[in-house]
């Protein structure tokens, strides 16, 4: 086990005077302000069939539903299913493997916690598949990798016990322990992705109900975990979700301490996190579902505590940064006067700006590490800089 820590650089030098580079905010637009489906939060959703799929939840005052609705552009929503044959339930998870849904735990009133496992190939007809062998849970995370389904931490009881244990099935129908113990501490409400070939856990409540954690980890195995950072850039909070898209992992909202959030973070790596949104279009909110459709980041419905439930759908199709891989031939660039930092590259507003490493690729500012760069304004390289440290 491992942490990486992000380094922290002052500027000094010529660049001093100018502001702070700012790339484009991402921006959102709305495409239902006002779902078919009811308000509801602490519900599921998968992308299916290429649609986006919403899965029980609550209405935040007295109905938790076992309700399922598809939708193929966010906009116009149809009722698959309006009483599903598995319980109605909250914080339970979903995923799409072998060409069908599968649901799996969550949780009813009075804290009835569920480890039952459901599927469906159609989102109307749901068949139970087994009572799994892992304790009863909710607000626990699933994803599908290397062709398994693997269910990680959640809580049981009331107060809630909180779990680190990592199982993993091929069918859905018999499961395997890969550890009863993993190295990031137990947790509820965290998030979980697959990407780079690993799976991500990422923050969530730990201890208690209150106490939340920004921490970052990853496994190619489920087994082995590493701390890609123990404190992401954005702030420790649960109740937020990921999704992968554009070779990045994307963090949105979420809830600490009474604050629900609408902020977006992404990272290359899992270490270093960018804010790509510090105010979205949405308001901030927690415990809502987020998919990747046509190269779209979607938001549907949540908890916008302390005020009421939502079932707006949103979506972005992204930062529109300028991103190549090697485009620049740097070594007739040398001879530049060279300025050396130790902190975040400052370049001119309102001008078209970019970074380049030793061999030509574009990089951001917040990711660079040691070495050599180049400045390039309005097409023309005019600096470069060493990062000593």
């Amino acid at each position: 086990m491992k942490c990486c820590k992000t380094l922290i650089l002052i500027i000094t030098g010529a660049f001093a005077c100018l502001p702070v580079i700012s790339f484009a905010e991402m921006t959102w637009t709305c495409a239902c302000s006002t779902a078919a489906w009811n308000t509801r939060a602490y519900h599921s959703s998968v992308i299916f069939d290429d649609e986006l799929w919403v899965i029980g939840g609550w209405d935040g005052n007295i109905t938790i539903f076992n309700d399922v609705w598809n939708s193929a552009d966010g906009i116009d929503w149809a009722c698959a299913c309006s009483s599903a044959q598995w319980p109605a339930r909250v914080w339970h998870s979903s995923v799409v493997m072998g060409n069908q849904i599968w649901l799996m735990g969550g949780g009813y009133d009075n804290y009835q916690v569920y480890n039952d496992v459901w599927y469906s190939s159609d989102g109307t007809d749901w068949n139970f598949a087994t009572n799994a062998p892992w304790i009863p849970r909710w607000c626990h995370s699933s994803v599908v990798f290397n062709n398994k389904i693997w269910v990680l931490g959640g809580a049981y009881g009331w107060p809630p016990t909180y779990m680190n244990d990592v199982w993993s099935s091929t069918d859905g129908y018999n499961w395997i322990c890969e550890t009863t113990s993993a190295d990031w501490q137990a947790r509820r409400r965290h998030s979980s992705v697959v990407f780079d070939n690993k799976i991500w856990v990422m923050g969530g409540n730990i201890t208690g109900p209150g106490i939340t954690t920004n921490d970052v980890w990853y496994s190619d195995d489920g087994i082995n975990w590493e701390c890609a950072t123990p404190a992401a850039q954005w702030s420790a909070r649960g109740y937020r979700t990921s999704v992968v898209s554009d070779n990045k992992i994307w963090v949105m909202g979420g809830w600490n301490n009474g604050v629900s959030y609408n902020d977006v973070w992404y990272s290359t790596d899992g270490v270093n996190w960018t804010c790509a949104c510090s105010t979205a279009q949405w308001s901030a909110r927690c415990d809502h579902t987020s998919e990747v459709k046509d190269d779209k980041i979607w938001v549907m419905g949540g908890d916008q505590y302390p005020l009421p439930f939502v079932n707006d759908v949103w979506y972005s199709t992204g930062l529109g940064i300028e991103e190549q891989p090697i485009v620049k031939q740097m070594g007739q660039h040398e001879n530049l006067a060279a300025t050396i930092f130790r902190g975040p590259i400052q370049l001119p507003e309102g001008k078209k700006c970019k970074v380049f490493d030793i061999t030509g690729r574009i990089v951001e500012p917040t990711t660079i590490t040691r070495g050599i760069y180049f400045i390039e304004i309005e097409n023309k390289i005019v600096h470069k800089v060493i990062k000593v440290r």
